[in-house]
């Protein structure tokens, strides 16, 4: 099987969060049970680590730590678990869908000088950006 994708954190606590209705506590629900899932070579019936990461991100879902360590275990369990990986998968196919609401993101510019716009955004792709030499220099 091919290695996993990367699994967003940002994902992960957006699930957690699970402000964006019943869509989301599916989700979320269903994430509990991939975690909780015996392994297929039933060496141990669920990974502890990642039921106690996932039992901290559901108490404090803005917990990016808890996120990245949740994201980091489900990563490596489906490199060594070829159904964790499939059902994996499909649970990311089914959260990356557009109907899970992003968690807020704060930017912030400070410091130095700037000559010129200064652009911030997410999820941002296909952008070009051209700018013509300053004249006036």
């Amino acid at each position: 099987m091919k290695p996993m994708n990367r699994i967003e954190p940002d994902l992960l606590r957006a699930v957690a969060a699970q402000s964006g209705g019943e869509v989301q506590r599916q989700l979320w629900f269903a994430l509990r049970v991939l975690v909780r899932r015996p392994s297929a070579r039933g060496a141990r019936s669920s990974d502890p680590s990642a039921e106690a990461v996932l039992g901290a991100l559901e108490a404090q879902p803005t917990d990016l730590r808890a996120a990245v360590a949740l994201s980091e275990s489900l990563e490596a369990r489906a490199d060594d678990d070829a159904d964790f990986a499939a059902a994996l998968h499909r649970w990311l196919a089914e959260a990356s869908d557009g109907d899970v609401p992003n968690i807020a993101v704060h930017n912030v510019v400070n410091g130095g000088v700037f000559h010129g716009p200064v652009i911030q955004g997410r999820d941002m792709s296909n952008i070009l950006f051209s700018a013509s030499p300053d004249e006036g220099r």
